[in-house]
């Protein structure tokens, strides 16, 4: 029994190890296996890549560690078949999957499966780097070729990178040398076509600097001092926002001589110099003022303005409207007859509206006014709306033995004037051109180039507002002129303070005190016979106006000088202005 036991422990024993031996035999394999395949894998790595060395699995990993994770959790998805969920698996198949996953490298620590990790890691690592380089040797590789391109002068003028915008898409492709060199032939008739239009500037503004100094050149300028103009203290402050002009017509050949002419035409202009606006006073040439000479003579007398200017020229002239009239005239403009015939017959004539006894007067002085022009004359047939010529045109401004004498001749030299600055405008280059060689030559003035170049400039700009005669108030009568020492036929500025205060009212647009309300009945037809000299009714009352309460700084007064004038003209003349303060016009 003993025997028999002896042997069954045996037996179970002898079992009990070759178990042990077969399950130890069993792992023996099972590790063997594991490491061969991880091996094999290893190798497969190692040279499953493309001819460029780049491995493209590295796109796929996040797919095999999905796989990965299903093979540990036992759940379903892509990759190799696992048992179903819920099916029993035989332990020793988990005994052998968990010696699997926890497979050490032999004499270390270190998992099979961490090293294949580790593995993969650094193959991503190194392809990486391996793309990174082959971008950077591209990227020097497009320097390298814009640089030679630079050499050879064909680079491209790239605007998004100079606007500092970068075009990497772009870069990466380059440009064909044949396209740069295209883009470099336009950029060069660019630089070709830039470089002409500057120059045909550059050309014009010298022609047109030349053509203007040549142009100027024709004229006689006369240069006079402000200290010879007599200007009245404190006018200064009250005019200076406008520039005034003198402009004198001789009825002479010779513009250039300061002396011995009297000046038939004296016209005041005043240009609004922020609106441009010109408004016009024509000086009646019998007009009785105190004669200011800067040269002395006949200093202080009493006559007729236009003797001024044959006593002193146009300083005499310029100095004497100053002082009588608180004007702040600094330059002046002389022409003669002989330029306006010109002017007229180079514009093809004027059109004007002519009366019988305007056409018999014109036709009367016509042989005086050619002879002074050195030119043959046409009489004058039509009336109405007619054509004059040159001499015609001249005549018809001189005439003063019709209608209201000095007062319509005033009127009709402005109605030539404005007739001739219309059909100026209308005139082509090559017409205006002729006139300025036919004009210039005849005209004396005190403005200097700069100055005449800076109100050409703005010559379009110009308007023509209105126009005026002065005095607005005067007597006809005879009176003593002291320079001649005989009675003379004047014009008397009946209270010359007023006619003063009206003057600067239409010229600067001034402010003064009212005058005067409307007009007696007995006033009504004296006044009437100076229609369209002051811009008055016809009744010979100043139009009805309201005035605000003004300040009393802003007020204009006469100077001093003129109301001692205007006193002196009253006590030696022995005249009195009209009952009606607000009359405008002639009387007797």
């Amino acid at each position: 029994m003993i025997r028999c036991f002896a042997i069954n422990s045996h037996k179970m024993l002898r079992k009990f190890h070759e178990s042990i031996y077969c399950t130890f035999q069993c792992d023996l394999v099972l590790f063997s296996w594991s490491y061969f395949v991880t091996i094999l894998k290893q190798f497969a790595n190692d040279n499953y890549k493309n001819e460029s060395g780049i491995d493209f699995r590295i796109f796929n990993r996040e797919k095999e560690h999905n796989m990965e994770d299903n093979r540990r959790t036992g759940s379903r998805s892509e990759g190799p078949k696992l048992p179903p969920t819920g099916t029993r698996v035989n332990e020793s198949w988990r005994a052998n999957r968990k010696t699997q996953t926890e497979l050490r490298m032999p004499g270390s620590n270190v998992t099979v499966e961490s090293k294949v990790r580790e593995r993969q890691v650094e193959e991503e690592r190194r392809t990486r780097m391996e793309m990174q380089r082959r971008k950077r040797e591209m990227e020097e590789q497009q320097i390298r070729q814009r640089q030679e391109a630079d050499r050879a002068g064909l680079q491209e003028d790239d605007m998004d990178n100079r606007e500092g915008r970068t075009n990497t898409k772009q870069n990466r492709k380059g440009v064909s040398k044949k396209e740069m060199a295209r883009k470099k032939r336009v950029k060069r008739l660019w630089m070709i076509l830039g470089g002409e239009v500057l120059l045909l500037c550059l050309l014009l503004i010298a022609f047109t600097a030349h053509y203007a100094n040549t142009k100027l050149n024709q004229l006689d300028y006369q240069e006079i001092e402000i200290g010879d103009l007599a200007i009245n203290e404190g006018v200064e402050e009250k005019t200076n926002e406008y520039t005034t002009i003198a402009l004198f017509g001789l009825d002479s050949r010779d513009v250039t001589s300061d002396k011995g002419n009297r000046s038939d035409t004296i016209i005041v202009a005043s240009i609004n110099n922020e609106t441009k606006e010109v408004k016009l006073v024509s000086v009646y040439r019998d007009t009785y003022l105190e004669l200011e000479n800067p040269d002395g003579n006949y200093t202080g007398c009493y006559t007729k303005i236009t003797h001024a200017y044959a006593y002193g020229g146009p300083k005499a002239a310029v100095a004497t409207m100053n002082k009588n009239m608180d004007l702040q005239i600094t330059e002046y403009v002389t022409v003669n007859f002989a330029s306006l015939t010109d002017v007229v017959n180079d514009l093809g004539g004027i059109t004007v509206n002519v009366d019988e006894a305007e056409r018999q007067s014109v036709n009367v002085y016509l042989p005086e006014t050619a002879q002074i022009a050195g030119m043959s004359y046409t009489p004058l047939y039509g009336t109405g709306d007619v054509t004059l010529d040159g001499l015609q045109a001249v005549t018809y401004c001189r005439i003063r033995n019709v209608g209201r004498g000095d007062i319509e001749r005033s009127e009709r030299q402005r109605e030539v004037l404005s007739a001739i600055l219309d059909k100026a405008k209308q005139s082509d280059l090559a017409t205006l051109n002729q006139i300025l060689d036919d004009v210039l030559p005849q005209i004396s003035t005190s403005l200097s180039r700069k100055e005449l170049l800076a109100l050409m400039a703005d010559v379009l700009e110009y308007e023509l507002t209105e126009t005026q005669g002065f005095p607005f108030v005067y007597r006809i009568t005879y009176a003593m002129d002291e320079t001649l020492g005989q009675d003379l036929s004047v014009d008397i500025p009946a209270n010359l303070e007023n006619n003063v205060l009206l003057l600067h009212e239409f010229l600067y647009d001034a402010n003064i005190e009212p005058i005067g309300g409307g007009a007696t009945a007995d006033s009504s037809q004296t006044a009437d016979d100076s229609l369209g000299n002051s811009g008055f009714t016809e009744e010979g009352t100043a139009e009805a106006t309201t005035t605000e309460a003004i300040d009393e700084e802003d007020l204009y007064k006469p100077s001093a000088e003129v109301l001692r004038i205007s006193n002196e003209i009253q006590t030696n003349t022995y005249t009195t202005p009209p009952e009606d303060p607000a009359f405008r016009g002639a009387y007797n």
